[in-house]
């Protein structure tokens, strides 16, 4: 089979570690403090209570909501003062150029509203990742659709990742650093997949794009 895309990344949890732009905006939009050591992901803070910023009428703590994450998320996705805080996650950089340099076409997917065309490039110039494509789904896009094209795939959702297996893509799952107990950066039950082959950041990552595709 001839691929016409032949890596696809996803945006958020395998090209830009965006964790520290989600907690500045759910402590803006919630007033709370929450300490980094205890943000990895969603499920670490929905459900829990945290310091507020400025205590009124003697209430000094507050319950992070579903509701309040997912306003967060829209603030950070429709605002450029939070997309200065996002960071590559390590060695992203140096396997992005390595595909490239083995003649990959590397494209990087969004189901994310706010990651414009604009802001998306300014990343890619900023990091100076050699990143051909960007693919911004429509809403209800599925994600596994697009991805069935592709000869490598990496995401760090399982879900995108399971009808993929067989059909001649790698599919690839990053687990990304994790912060806190219970975060994605702790492997489930529901990761362990035959087909699906695991990784714990970018280098992990490459071994197997080398095992899989490279050597092939």
């Amino acid at each position: 089979m001839r691929y016409s895309v032949e890596a696809a990344l996803d945006a958020n949890g395998v090209t830009f570690d965006a964790r520290a732009a989600k907690l500045r905006a759910l402590m803006h939009v919630c007033g709370i403090i929450i300490p980094a050591r205890c943000f990895g992901s969603k499920e670490d803070v929905v459900g829990q209570e945290f310091p507020v910023a400025k205590p009124k009428r003697g209430r000094t703590s507050r319950e992070v909501t579903g509701d309040d994450y997912d306003e967060a998320m829209r603030v950070l996705y429709e605002t450029d003062r939070f997309y200065e805080l996002m960071r590559l996650f390590p060695r992203a950089d140096k396997h992005i150029d390595m595909l490239a340099r083995r003649g990959f076409l590397v494209s990087v997917v969004s189901g994310a509203r706010g990651l414009t065309e604009e802001r998306f490039w300014w990343l890619v110039s900023r990091f100076r990742l050699a990143v051909k494509e960007f693919v911004q789904l429509a809403p209800g896009e599925s994600k596994s659709s697009y991805y069935a094209q592709c000869r490598i795939v990496i995401d760090d959702e399982v879900r995108h990742l399971t009808a993929l297996v067989g059909d001649g893509t790698v599919p690839i799952l990053m687990l990304p650093p994790s912060n806190a107990a219970g975060s994605r950066g702790v492997l489930r039950p529901d990761h362990v997949h035959s087909g699906i082959n695991i990784s714990r950041g970018w280098e992990a990552a490459g071994e197997h794009v080398r095992r899989h595709v490279l050597a092939a």
